[in-house]
Parts: C-alpha cells; structure tokens; sequence
C-alpha cells in the first residue's frame, strides 16, 4: 500500500486487491469526476478500481490525482474544511 501526503495530510491511497487495485481518494466524494471514474458512496471516500485488461482514461485519472491534491492544499490551508 503506498499514497502521497501533502502537508503531512493524505490525498490519496494506493491499495492491491486480489484481481485488480484501487487508488482511494479520502476526499473522493468532494471531487468533480466529470469521466465518472470514482466509485463508492461513503461519507467522502471515493476510490477508482484498475483491472486487468480494462482501458483506463489516464487523462482522467491524472486530473483526479492533480485536483485531489489542490484540494487536500487548499483543506489544510481553511482548517474548517477538514
């Protein structure tokens, strides 16, 4: 399991699963997905699955990880956010 911290502070969570991987996004739910690649219904996790032999829109993904990580700054920056 591995993720990418931001000010001490997770964005996001990397995780093998038996038969594919799951990036999770633990402020997921606040996202704008306009590719609708987050899946899950918590409070604000939301994560993306990666199975073998299924395309990818990396583009997407790409964009998630970068305004993930705008909103993780911007959380710790406004701690009423958190």
């Amino acid at each position: 399991m591995s993720g990418r911290l931001c000010g001490g502070c997770a964005v996001w969570i990397c995780q093998r699963i038996q038969g594919y991987a799951n990036i999770g996004f633990y402020y997921g739910a606040m996202l704008i997905d306009p590719a609708g690649l987050l899946e899950g219904a918590g409070k604000r996790m939301r994560h993306v699955k990666l199975r073998p032999g299924k395309e990818l829109d990396v583009e997407a993904l790409s964009d998630l990880i970068v305004a993930a990580y705008h909103d993780v700054q911007r959380r710790l920056a406004r701690p009423n956010l958190r």
